[in-house]
């Protein structure tokens, strides 16, 4: 018992160990842009550290997943010998510098771009050596480096102890409860692999999207998972270029069907379209609804004869009904991004699994510029198709998902049911609009209040 005891606490050390540090580059990063948050963001501040904590445990998760894999089997038979230990020393220390190198490159890097760490650092420029180049005539980088090589220096002197203690790493009499033990250990490092414990999807950069600050999104991140998925994302075959037609012809057709000739524009997709202006003070409430397998077919003003959308066809009547309007793709993504941001399907290609450091102009980003608040809501897991983090990223401020529903009313994984979220959604939409009511209420009495000094004076 005491020696799978010392086992399971050598690697308990070095797990902790290597989330501590992981919060030090966090810390660093928090100290050096603190001008981008508010006294107020104190209770967000805290979540996006603890937030961290899980992207820290995913890349922790995976370096020592096959470490303690190997040792568990071994100790199954015999003890660890001293030049096995070495191996995986060497391994764990080689792989964790690696990955504090990448959290110290990522300090500057978020300074400059405002971003973390991606693949899209490597793209700088053809010539490595001219990166290489930049980096070191730029001074204060030195000092990141002098900052690495102490953690270094810190971290292999801790790992060194741990991996010299002699009571770790034995072969344990009882198999049993080695193996449960083990096969429990290996339970929780992959929860932690995975970053939760919701069915639906795994942890995704968009998780980290919590709040409504965008430096506090990207606090939580490790600059080692945006890095290997933005690879990842490169990478697969389905993000890559498709060109299904000639750029010239393709321009040309569009150019015809949108009358686009004017060269003041900035591209040929650009059509100007002024209006009389905006009534701010008698803004409506805008609910957009989309109806997902749902199409034309259906409805009795096309032809169908079972009556099976009434309301929708009396809307149709009485309302302003566009025939010409078309679904985007088949999947949720392609109907969540066309209609909030009026872009087309990319075959094979799913846009929302990025968050793109430029962000797409969609309809929250046109109402929030004129004072509107901008909820989504949603049935499912937030984290499904990325679209709470992909919404948040774009300003979407608010995102009501399965977590925010009671769990009994959780039906499957497609959460809960349309009628239930519709139902729930009407008290919270009636507290957002009395919220604006009291808002608008308080600015104008601080203008009168105002007007009125202004006279006196």
């Amino acid at each position: 018992m005491n020696k799978m005891l010392n086992n399971l606490k050598s690697f308990a050390k070095i797990y902790l160990l290597v989330i501590f540090i992981f919060f030090v580059f966090r810390a660093l990063l928090f100290i050096l842009n603190t001008n981008k948050v508010i006294p107020d963001e104190m209770f967000d501040i805290i979540r996006a550290f603890i937030m961290g904590v899980r992207y820290d445990m995913v890349i922790s998760g995976y370096i020592l997943l096959l470490p303690f894999l190997v040792i568990s089997i071994i100790t199954f038979f015999t003890s660890v010998t001293p030049f096995f230990k070495r191996i995986l020393f060497y391994y764990v220390f080689i792989l964790f510098i690696y990955a504090f190198l990448i959290c110290t490159i990522d300090i500057p890097y978020f300074i400059q771009f405002s971003s973390r760490f991606s693949v899209t650092a490597l793209a700088w420029a053809d010539s490595s050596l001219f990166i290489i180049k930049m980096i070191l005539q730029e001074p204060v980088h030195f000092l990141y480096m002098i900052f690495f090589v102490l953690v270094t220096l810190l971290f292999r002197k801790s790992l060194i102890k741990i991996f010299k203690d002699g009571h770790n790493f034995q072969k344990t009499n009882n198999i049993y409860l080695h193996f449960f033990v083990s096969i429990l250990s290996l339970g929780f490092i992959f929860i932690g692999i995975r970053g939760r414990i919701e069915s639906k999807s795994p942890i995704r950069i968009g998780t980290a999207y919590i709040t409504n600050n965008p430096f506090l999104n990207q606090l939580g991140l490790n600059p080692n998972f945006t890095f290997i998925t933005s690879y990842l994302e490169e990478a697969d075959p389905k993000n890559q270029e498709i060109k299904l037609i000639d750029e010239s012809i393709a321009l040309a057709n569009i150019n015809a069907y949108l009358n686009t000739q004017d060269p003041k524009l900035s591209n040929p997709f650009s059509r100007e379209i002024k209006s009389d202006g905006i009534d701010t003070i008698n803004k409506k409430n805008i609910i957009l609804i989309i109806m997902e397998s749902m199409s034309a077919s259906k409805m009795k003003r096309h032809g169908n004869t079972n009556n099976l959308t009434p309301f929708l066809d009396s809307l149709s009547k009485e309302g302003y009904y566009f025939e010409n309007s078309y679904s985007t793709g088949l999947h949720t993504f392609n109907g969540i991004f066309g209609t909030l941001f009026s872009f087309p399907s990319i075959f094979r290609q799913q846009p929302m699994h990025i968050i793109s450091k430029v962000n797409y102009h969609g309809i929250a980003t046109s109402l929030k510029k004129i004072g509107y608040t901008t909820t989504y809501f949603t049935t499912h897991d937030g984290q499904f198709d990325n679209v709470e983090g992909f919404l948040r990223a774009n300003d979407f401020q608010n995102i009501i998902s399965q977590k925010d529903y009671p769990s009994d009313q959780v039906k499957s994984t497609l959460g809960v049911t349309d009628e239930y979220m519709f139902n729930a959604s009407i008290p919270i939409l009636s507290r957002m609009s009395t919220c604006l009511m009291l808002q608008f209420l308080y600015l104008m009495i601080c203008m009168l209040i105002r007007k009125f000094f202004l006279q006196l004076l």
